[in-house]
């Protein structure tokens, strides 16, 4: 059948496009809401079951949808050559951003709006697809294809569930065919007695009727209350329930089953499956996902669980946990990467550089940020937390080891070295030479969402300059820094945990004053960073330094023969641990960054 898809606006389109997505790549699909995309609708990363399960493409693709609003039909394959040589040209910059910060796809789909002709070698799908392939080498391209208006057509005869969701565009024909298969529906139901497990989507009633008859069938869960309908990134039913006959027989709660894309299908109570939804903020399963199921997951989940484990949303994995008030709080799961943001360069070329820098920086996303501000209130929360810091226990120990003078109190760092306003927070506390110079310091920063980043941030800084040490002694034939000024591992991990707790829960009181009580607006992570401050000479005969010279890291085996000037690691972890679990994650921490930035153990 052929659908009208120009009475769909842009915004629509795409979403036609990642719905079908869906269904003919499979699954896995990320997709991409509105928004910046980087040229992306949706993607993929792995193996994919197209152009045939058989055959599929293994890699990472992208698809991209063009919709067009005026005069389709008239010069449409013009319109798309002229609209997809832009979008290619764009790949094929290395300053433009979808390069730089991401990566070119082996895979592309461009799927439009439009109809194309399939005149051998004039037509438009021939001429789209000879644009494409002229492209090819240039972009590094494995494979591509073009989803017109006809392929699309297609795709929504085979997946009548997406057709029904985007009613927008169906021809009076078929809203007439709609509305006879929907009688026809409802006649079932009311002679059948209601709807049946699994109905709306045949390809997933085996997996639903095995989840309904683990979880104890209509004895537990009743009877279906609806058909299965498509929410977030997977299916779900709802059922009635049973009612207690009598105060001597237990009854059981609305219930739903639920399943990811290609995953198993379980039965969840209304109670918890209502928390689920709330986690992600307005219902949103496209954040949180759908609970993971496994062999140790029970047939009926309830608020009677500790927690939840959930994935598939945009949040990536996560836990539902259930909190001592009896609420719920979602909280992600842990995970180290070497993907790290922006915060390895925030605020690194303010002031005169020193040598040594350790960081922690901690961001997350709050719900109902935009009330938020940083008041005299919370200046003053703030302050009060510093002086009672843990950290300031552990840069007195090294101040002490190097002989440093007194300490001044916390203050505000110089318009220089940092912003102080309503939504950004720079304070120091830093030890002194006998010379006055700076040579051993913290610097704790906090952020608001600023309207180029949506994430808040609480950064700590432990620095130094060994030259402004008592006892530095500048000699060209001898060594940078003398060795026992050196930082070892089990120091490092010191100052870097407490740094961690300072960032995570002194900080955020310059906005709230209980951040455990903020609702997230996805994943929270730690990014660790090591890193000199002068890995070149920056003037004739300046210093320059590396990490070796620093620090001892004989403990974690032989160095790489031309190490880094920074290493830095990325952990998505709850922020609401305890200071021996920090103390214990940190560790973690470093070795993984000893593992990956070259250190080898023994053979």
């Amino acid at each position: 059948m052929a659908y009208d898809l120009s009475r769909l606006d842009e915004h629509r389109f795409e979403d036609l496009c990642r719905a079908l997505a869906v269904h003919v790549l499979g699954p896995g699909l990320q997709i991409f809401g509105p928004g910046p995309d980087g040229g992306r609708e949706a993607a993929f990363d792995g193996q994919v079951p197209y152009p045939t399960a058989d055959g599929g493409w293994k890699g990472y693709g992208v698809l991209q949808a063009k919709c067009r609003m005026h005069d389709v039909g008239t010069r449409d394959a013009q319109w798309l050559v002229r609209t997809i040589t832009r979008e290619l040209d764009q790949w094929g910059d290395l300053s433009r951003k979808r390069v730089s910060d991401g990566r070119r796809p082996d895979y592309l789909i461009i799927a439009t709006n439009v109809r194309l002709t399939s005149v051998a070698q004039s037509g438009g799908i021939d001429r789209v697809r000879t644009l494409l392939a002229g492209y090819a080498s240039r972009l590094g391209l494995k494979g591509w294809d073009v989803w017109d208006a006809n392929t699309l057509s297609a795709y929504l005869d085979a997946y009548p569930d997406v057709s029904r969701r985007f009613a927008d565009f169906l021809t009076p024909g078929q809203v007439l065919t709609e509305a006879i298969e929907m009688i026809g529906d409802v006649w079932t139901a009311l002679t059948s007695g209601g709807f049946t497990v699994g109905q709306g989507q045949p390809g997933c009633r085996r997996a639903f009727d095995t989840a309904y008859r683990a979880a104890g069938g209509a004895a537990v869960l009743g009877q279906p209350s609806s058909e299965i309908y498509d929410d977030g990134p997977g299916w779900v039913q709802h059922f009635t329930g049973v009612s207690s006959a009598s105060p001597y027989e237990p009854g059981y709660p609305e219930a739903v089953i639920c399943a990811r894309f290609g995953k198993p299908a379980v039965a969840v109570t209304a109670e918890l499956w209502d928390a689920i939804r709330a986690a992600g903020g307005l219902g949103q399963l496209t954040a949180v996902g759908y609970p993971l199921v496994s062999a140790d997951t029970p047939p009926l989940l309830s608020t009677t669980a500790d927690e939840v484990h959930l994935d598939g949303g945009d949040w990536q994995a996560g836990r539902l946990v259930h909190q001592p008030d009896d609420t719920w709080r979602w909280k992600p799961q842990l995970a180290f990467s070497f993907e790290v943001g922006h915060t390895r360069d925030w605020h690194t070329a303010t002031g005169d550089p020193m040598d040594l820098r350790l960081r922690c920086a901690a961001t997350t996303r709050w719900a109902d940020i935009a009330s938020m501000t940083v008041d005299s209130a919370g200046r003053r929360r703030l302050v009060a937390a510093l002086r009672e810091d843990s950290l300031n226990a552990v840069t007195d120990a090294l101040a002490a080891r190097f002989t440093l003078g007194t300490v001044a109190a916390w203050e505000r760092t110089p318009d220089a070295e940092g912003y102080n306003n309503n939504r950004f927070v720079s304070y120091r506390r830093v030890y002194r030479s006998p010379q006055g110079r700076p040579a051993l310091g913290v610097w704790a920063r906090f952020q608001l969402p600023d309207g180029l980043r949506d994430t808040v941030v609480s950064l700590v800084d432990l620095r130094m300059d060994f030259t402004a040490m008592p006892g530095h002694v500048t000699d060209p034939a001898g060594p940078l820094v003398e060795p026992d000024h050196q930082l070892d591992t089990a120091t490092m991990s010191r100052c870097l945990a407490a740094a961690w707790l300072t960032a995570t829960r002194s900080l955020p009181l310059a906005a709230t004053a209980d951040p455990s009580t903020v609702p997230p607006a996805g994943p929270s992570r730690i990014e660790i960073h090591v890193a000199t401050e002068r890995p070149w000479a920056s003037s004739p005969g300046g210093r320059a330094i590396g990490l070796l010279d620093m620090l001892d890291l004989t403990g974690w085996g032989t160095p790489p023969a031309q190490p880094k000037p920074w290493m830095s690691a990325t952990v998505t972890t709850p922020f609401d641990l305890t200071g021996s679990e920090v103390d214990e994650l940190v560790e973690r921490t470093l070795q993984y960054l000893a593992s990956g930035f070259g250190f080898l153990e023994p053979d």
